[in-house]
């Protein structure tokens, strides 16, 4: 009995960052989780695991007056911007 509840304790503390990681619903929790199978047991694989799963993910802000702007050819020069903007009050 003592030797499956050690068991259940290792386990549970082996998957910790991929717990973590599905509990705050991480872009990148399937990653996370394999490298957590399959490297976890080395200590740098864990720990590396484990600071993925707390990094903060990079939210992205898009103006919809940008989004909406066509792009000029092959040098990427944004196209009478000022017409554009006058479009979206």
């Amino acid at each position: 009995m003592i030797k499956l509840v050690v068991l259940l304790i290792i386990v549970v503390v082996y998957f910790i960052p991929s717990m973590m990681a599905y509990s705050m619903n991480k872009k990148d929790r399937f990653s996370i989780l394999a490298l957590n199978i399959f490297l976890g047991w080395t200590i740098a694989g864990w720990i590396g695991a484990f600071i993925w799963s707390l990094w903060e993910e990079k939210k992205t802000r898009v103006n919809p007056e940008v989004e909406s702007l066509d792009i000029d050819g092959e040098k990427g020069e944004l196209k009478d911007l000022e017409e554009e903007i006058d479009k979206h009050p």
